[in-house]
């Protein structure tokens, strides 16, 4: 039910309206925003979430300087699926939302694990790469801070990536939100990308902590640190002045994974991106990921990927 003489006008008090502690009301507000855009332009939610023809991403030769605003949806289930990408900057915020699954990004040499509910801002030319991901959905792209008419909001003023997981009530109305971007990005309706993303940045207030998270934050960037092999998780455990039990709670609670499942994801993905490189030999491949027994590391790929590398590397032609 839309709120009496609720209308676009009465955006500004939305700003003004908002409450963190208030969760309840919120939701009824927002929901009655959200209603009131998609009366306003006509838009049903079955179109907001079409799904059209992929957009390019993020493309180190592409020029960035004169985007206002770009989205793609990311989806698990179609040809765009998040790929892995190396270190990039662009002129712009960037942004990923997601959904469902999870998503590791290196942005301002930081380490953040997104899952669902999340959503990762990185500010103007911060240096950012994507390290891992898995069944991923949600949404990426970016946006000039001169598209907006109000910078205030603090996720704008931090001058460092934010990364920040929504409320239960929250997911899904940010999601439609997200997707109303993106079906307005397609009709060029930058009026009505404004006001989505008037709705969704000032709900990024405080970004939270944990007990730990430092520990985690370092291990991870300690982990796919594409300069150094990877290690144990006794040697992490050991760099970072730990011991290896609190090493694997810690990052057992903060990301679902042990110390070791992580070790083990970095070392597939370094070997899987150099057997994309003929001329190198695989006994090099296996020294690179920490495993200088080329015998095990053969056993190691085929367990944690279904083939030896040898066949991998013959798929990737």
């Amino acid at each position: 039910m839309i709120i009496p003489g609720a209308s676009l006008l009465q955006w500004d008090s939305f700003r003004s309206y908002y409450h963190r502690d208030n969760a309840e009301t919120f939701g009824v507000w927002l929901r009655n925003a959200l209603i009131c855009i998609c009366d306003y332009h006509h838009l049903s939610e079955s179109i907001l979430m079409t799904a059209e023809k992929p957009i390019p991403y993020w493309k180190k030769e592409a020029d960035y300087s004169k985007v206002r605003f770009f989205i793609r949806r990311l989806s698990s289930s179609s040809e765009r699926k998040l790929p892995s990408i190396p270190t990039a900057t662009i002129p712009i915020l960037g942004f990923l939302y997601l959904s469902g699954g999870e998503v590791l990004v290196e942005a301002g040499k930081e380490s953040f694990l997104c899952k669902k509910g999340d959503i990762l801002i990185i500010p103007e030319n911060i240096p950012f790469s994507i390290n891992f991901h898995e069944t991923c959905s949600g949404y990426s792209g970016g946006f000039s801070i001169h598209l907006l008419k109000d910078v205030s909001y603090p996720v704008l003023q931090r001058g460092k990536p934010s990364h920040y997981h929504f409320l239960n009530e929250e997911e899904n109305l940010v999601e439609g939100l997200f997707g109303m971007m993106e079906r307005a990005f397609r009709q060029n309706n930058e009026t009505l990308i404004v006001k989505a993303l008037d709705l969704v940045l000032p709900l990024m207030g405080e970004v939270s902590s944990s007990p730990g998270r430092p520990v985690v934050r370092q291990f991870l960037e300690m982990v796919f640190d594409k300069d150094d092999a990877p290690k144990n998780a006794g040697a992490y455990a050991s760099k970072l002045g730990v011991t290896l039990n609190y090493l694997n709670k810690t990052v057992r609670v903060q990301t679902g994974r042990t110390a070791s499942q992580w070790v083990d994801i970095s070392r597939i993905n370094r070997a899987k991106e150099l057997l994309q490189d003929n001329s190198v030999p695989v006994i090099d491949i296996a020294a690179a990921v920490g495993l200088d027994d080329q015998s095990y590391f053969a056993r190691f790929f085929k367990k944690h990927t279904g083939l030896t590398p040898s066949l991998f590397r013959k798929t990737q032609k």
